[in-house]
C-alpha cells in the first residue's frame, strides 16, 4: 500500500512541478523564476516530511515516487487533448501515456511483474 501512496504523492508533485514550470512565460523575470523553482522545491520537502513523519519502514517502495513524479509530468502535458488538433508528437505523446498508465497498472497490481523489479 505504500507504493500505490507513494506513485500517487509523485504523480501529484509532478503535476504541480510542471504546471508551475509551464506557467512562467518570461524566463528573464525573476519572480517568475522563484515562483517556478520555489514549486518544485515545496514538492521536495512535502516528499520529506512525509518520510519523516511515517513510523512505517518504506523499504523498496519509495522507488515508486519517481515513477510517480514522471506520470504526473507526463499527465499534466495532455492539456492538449481537447484541441482537436493532433499531429505526430502529440500522438507520440498520447501513446506514451497509454503505454506508461498500462506499466504503472501492471507494477501497482500485478505481482509477478513487481517481483521480476530488480
Amino acid at each position: 500500500m505504500a507504493a500505490l501512496g507513494l506513485l500517487i504523492l509523485g504523480a501529484f508533485v509532478g503535476y504541480i512541478i510542471l504546471h508551475g514550470l509551464r506557467k512562467i512565460t518570461d524566463w528573464g523575470n525573476p519572480v517568475a523564476t522563484i515562483n517556478g523553482v520555489l514549486s518544485a522545491a515545496v514538492a521536495g520537502g512535502l516528499f520529506t516530511l512525509i518520510s519523516e513523519s511515517t513510523q512505517s519502514q518504506i523499504g523498496e517502495d519509495i522507488y515508486f515516487y519517481p515513477v510517480g513524479l514522471g506520470y504526473g509530468a507526463l499527465c499534466r502535458g495532455l492539456e492538449w487533448v481537447g484541441d482537436g488538433n493532433i499531429n505526430f508528437v502529440k500522438g507520440l505523446h498520447l501513446a506514451a501515456f497509454g503505454l506508461a498508465s498500462l506499466l504503472v497498472l501492471l507494477l501497482m497490481f500485478y505481482l509477478p511483474a513487481r517481483q521480476a523489479l530488480p
